[in-house]
């Protein structure tokens, strides 16, 4: 008799066993798609972000010339008594539509990866601190923070890298 649930059992063991296999390699499987698709997500933001603050330094370079043109034409600086001129108004208002689209990438980035909070926010205090000597004409080389922004941008690009 006992002989005869030997074999039932062992069955029901294996088959157990297989069934627990077949679960966790599922389980495995999810977690690698997921943990892919938020790699594919990331990296689709920090590419949003770079190339919003690529955009935000062309603005400010325009930004710069307009303001120069407009204190050449005027006399008068683009921004006066805490007032930016009605010239320069259209330009700003794109820098900060783009800052807006900087900052919702920011976002995304830090909630997908917290561990890249300090790049990406070094990486826009360079693009806002490049913004205000062009509106304020003050004679600084935009080389400077543009080397300054570079170097932000590939430590982004290498902290992102170390993380995989």
């Amino acid at each position: 008799m006992l002989s005869d649930w030997i074999p039932l059992m062992s069955s029901v063991v294996v088959a157990a066993a297989a069934f627990g296999g077949v679960v966790l390699t599922n389980r495995r499987a999810d977690e690698r798609e997921r943990e892919k698709h938020r790699r594919d997500q990331l990296a689709t933001a920090v590419g949003e972000l770079l190339a919003g603050v690529e955009e935000a330094s062309r603005q400010v370079i325009s930004m710069q010339k307009a303001a120069a043109q407009y204190q050449r034409e005027t006399g008068q600086p683009a921004l006066h008594l805490g007032k930016l001129a009605a010239e320069l108004t259209p330009a700003s208002e794109v820098f900060d539509a783009l800052m807006t689209q900087v900052q919702v990438a920011r976002y995304r980035v830090e909630l997908l990866e917290p561990r890249l909070e300090v790049p990406v926010l070094q990486l826009i205090s360079w693009c806002l601190l490049q913004a205000r000597p062009a509106i304020l004409d003050q004679k600084v080389e935009l080389s400077t923070f543009q080397k300054a922004q570079h170097a932000e941008m590939q430590a982004l690009i290498e902290a992102y890298r170390t993380m995989r």
